[in-house]
């Protein structure tokens, strides 16, 4: 739910003041931003498709579908395991984010889509059916994989069925994918001691798997797995992290496994015991990088994040209806209850697993959905004669099985992007903010019957503008929580006479693990900073003093909470006369517009700089590819205020630029990466020429950033210079 809008701050004339208030509708502009026709390619990231090839079909020998295709023991068996793949593309990965994510958001559900892997089989004596849906949705790459096994051991049937949901990279799940049904069935206690040879095979699988990668000391892979396994009349439900199995079981939700947290008591003392900690981080991480307390994988955390599975035996009865096994893209936006429900009103578990899929999309899920739904009634009525699959494939990677065969004639180039219904159900909240109708997003209460929706706004943390007393400097700036649940962004701007001289401050934090460290920031940097000794005499060592300073003291206030490590980044611009100093630590950024053209002030510091990343081994640390490149695993920025765990090497010593302000010099952009990920420095200098004023360049720049679909905060002051030309226009809040 949304916080109240605060109410609007007085106004007042050449004040620098951070206030609050309401600000311009921006829900329109989404609208637009969805209706807008463009190709699937960056939702659904089909390798060939992305390349201009068409996939042709497969036939088998006698005209058969290939995907119709078993394993030894499967007839009909449509097909197992999904790909990884991803449309080429020169983009940042930080940027093809927010690519895909703003293709999903306004792109057809996945059943009208071309990235959805559906499929299914059933048992030879039909009393056992079952169905997968796997679809990509917002994520950058598909990371999840699963597998079903069919097979028969001295003379008993066993079936077994696996979801594993891969982080940090898809090498983790595609190892379980391919190994660990295979080594679980050539254990020689399968069937006399059930739960200890599934207890054993995933340690074995876990151990494996980190050997075969060991020679990468790049990536460290992890993942989850939820496994059913049928023996007979029994069923074993093997699990590892926060994917889950519900079972619909005499018309109710009874759950089959328990999400491994790393906040449950249980889970919690284990970590703590075996010498790890655990921190809140925007939910709760142990080391304040795993959002799970065991996984497969993740050998930097193995000594607390281990592979040892929760195991429960059930006797399979007739009340034993249906069962899903599904990744957290779908738990994370549906409640057991939900799944039941909708499992319920569904003809057979093809429908039911593809239903599933639909809604947890249409439910804004940020996450890879994969899901496989088994029915103990008997076989569903296309189970031996399955349609072809759309565009013709044969083994399916990320096609979909519905349509005709007439669909293969189609290339995906000729699909268009059209309005996806409000998103399935999405509705535009009062203010302006996406929300769903299902329980996921239900928090706020209900609207009254007879009230009157307001029109679609979109809803800014604080807006304003202030200007020197010589009227040769004014300042807007603008600042908006956007599609995070939190804001941890902050700004301050600060006027003041150091021995006579006029000295004006401007600084944005962004922070990340909370907004501690941004607040703190925002109370003290500048307030240490104009009171150091050396201040006029050598600012530059001055800020670096006090920015280190700062940081330590701000280290200090914390030492007594073990469980958060909040962070930030700052960027400030300290105007002392006709020289202006540039201080930067982390991934904010200042950009000039001079001479009419952009100008950047600051580097942000990535751990993949070639002078970082030797800082940061220097000192022991290690930089690692997860999505983008990060300290340790963990952290994009290699330079911050705070993170405590990460001290040694992620310093808060700054990068300082001295300019002389000359007649060149018109704006200057301070902003978070809220802005900056979707924004050249080029385009923000486009935008400030377009503008009157610095209040309207800044609502501008946040305004804009939003329509392109950035997933952060967003923050930024813009300075403007009149270079002895006193500004006549009036200044408001």
């Amino acid at each position: 739910m949304s916080p109240p809008r605060p109410p609007s701050p007085p106004t007042h004339r050449c004040a620098a003041r951070e206030g609050r208030s309401g600000g311009g509708g921006l829900a329109g502009a989404l609208l637009r931003r969805m209706a807008r026709a463009a190709g699937l390619r960056a939702l659904v990231g089909i390798e060939a498709a992305g390349r201009g090839r068409r996939v042709a079909a497969s036939p088998s020998p006698g005209g058969t579908p290939a995907a119709s295709r078993g394993l030894p023991g499967w007839p009909g068996f449509c097909g197992v395991g999904c790909g990884s793949s991803s449309s080429s593309s020169f983009a940042p990965p930080r940027m093809q984010a927010r690519r895909a994510a703003g293709s999903a958001a306004r792109t057809r559900s996945p059943s009208q889509s071309n990235g959805w892997i559906t499929g299914g089989s059933a048992s030879e004596d039909g009393r056992l059916s079952w169905d997968y849906s796997s679809f990509k949705g917002r994520r950058p790459s598909m990371e999840d994989r699963f597998s079903i096994k069919m097979t028969t051991i001295n003379e008993q049937t066993v079936s077994l069925f696996g979801v594993f949901d891969g982080h940090g990279g898809s090498l983790a799940a595609e190892y379980l994918k391919e190994h660990l049904f295979e080594n679980l069935v050539n254990h020689p206690e399968l069937l006399r001691d059930t739960k200890l040879a599934i207890s054993q095979t995933f340690l074995k699988t876990d151990a494996d798997f980190l050997e075969s990668v060991s020679s990468n000391p790049f990536r460290d892979d992890g993942s989850t797995a939820v496994t059913a396994i049928l023996v007979g009349n029994h069923l074993y439900v093997g699990n590892v992290g926060d994917s889950r199995v519900v079972a619909l079981k005499a018309g109710k939700a009874v759950p089959l496994s328990e999400d491994h947290k790393p906040n449950r008591k249980d889970e919690q003392k284990r970590i703590e015991d075996a010498g790890g900690i655990v921190v809140f981080d925007d939910t709760w991480r142990v080391n304040g990088l795993l959002a799970m307390s065991r996984a497969f994988g993740n050998r930097a955390l193995k000594h607390y994040v281990k592979a040892e599975p929760d195991i429960q035996e059930k006797v399979v009865d007739e009340s034993l209806e249906y069962l899903i096994l599904a990744t957290d893209g779908l738990w994370d936006v549906m409640r057991n209850e939900d799944a039941v429900s909708l499992l319920k009103a569904q003809d057979g578990p093809k429908a039911a697993a593809m239903k599933l899929t639909e809604v947890a999309h249409s439910r804004l899920t940020l996450d890879n959905i994969t899901c496989i739904v088994l029915h103990r009634a008997g076989p569903h009525p296309s189970l031996h004669a399955p349609g072809p699959l759309r565009n013709g494939g044969s083994a399916p990677r990320f096609f979909s099985s519905r349509g005709g065969a007439g669909a293969a004639s189609k290339g995906l180039g000729d699909d268009e992007v059209e309005l996806y219904s409000l998103l399935l159900g999405v509705s535009i909240g009062d203010e302006g903010e996406a929300s769903s109708r299902g329980p996921a997003a239900s928090r706020g209460g209900r609207r009254g019957r007879n009230s009157k929706r307001q029109p679609p706004r979109s809803r800014f943390d604080g807006d304003g503008v202030g200007c020197s007393k010589d009227g040769k400097l004014s300042w807007g700036y603008s600042s908006f929580q956007g599609r995070r649940p939190s804001m941890e962004d902050r700004l301050s701007i600060k006027s003041t006479t150091v021995n006579g001289e006029t000295v004006s401050l401007f600084g944005v934090f962004d922070g990340h693990g909370g907004p501690r460290a941004a607040e703190y920031l925002k109370k003290h940097l500048f307030k240490n900073l104009v009171k150091h000794p050396k201040f006029l005499k050598d600012t530059k060592l001055a800020i670096n003093q006090t920015f280190l300073k700062t940081d330590a003291d701000f280290l200090q206030s914390i030492s007594s909470d073990r469980y958060r490590d909040d962070g930030s980044t700052a960027v400030a611009a300290i105007l002392i006369g006709n020289r202006l100093y540039v201080a930067n630590v982390g991934d904010s950024r200042a950009v000039a517009l001079k001479a009419g053209k952009a100008v950047p002030l600051s580097e942000d510091h990535k751990p993949n700089k070639k002078d970082e990343r030797k800082r940061i081994e220097d000192a022991g640390g290690i930089v690692v590819s997860d999505d983008i490149w990060r300290v340790d695993g963990i952290l994009a920025v290699s330079r911050a205020f705070g993170n405590r765990l990460m001290k040694r090497y992620v310093k808060a010593e700054p990068n300082i630029q001295e300019k002389v302000v000359d007649e060149g010099l018109e704006y200057l952009v301070l902003a978070t990466d809220g802005l900056w990920d979707v924004m050249r420095n080029e385009d923000a200098v486009s935008l400030l020429k377009a503008q009157d004023g610095p209040k309207a360049a800044a609502m501008k720049l946040t305004e804009v950033a939003r329509s392109r679909l950035t997933l952060d905060n967003v923050t930024c002051i813009v300075l403007q210079f009149h270079h002895g030309k006193s500004t006549n226009s009036k200044v408001e809040y």
